[in-house]
């Protein structure tokens, strides 16, 4: 996991090279989301919960989210 900041802007890039999905727990990433409590998958435009605390990422998967 790791993000980028261009001004206003937050992306999120979590990647998952195992063979088995992954359950992220996002506490760990609290700096980065910066209060964020939802997001958008800037690849299929689908919308993402992340005030759950956690996220699913598939196995072989990166995810590329907008944080907002």
């Amino acid at each position: 996991v790791y993000f980028r900041t261009f001004e206003q802007e937050n992306i999120m890039v979590l990647a998952n090279r195992n063979k088995e999905g992954k359950t992220i727990d996002l506490a760990r990433f609290s700096q980065g989301l910066k209060g964020a409590t939802s997001g958008e998958n800037l690849i299929t435009e689908e919308k993402v919960d992340l005030s759950r605390g956690t996220i699913e990422v598939g196995p072989m998967e990166t995810l590329i989210l907008w944080v907002k």
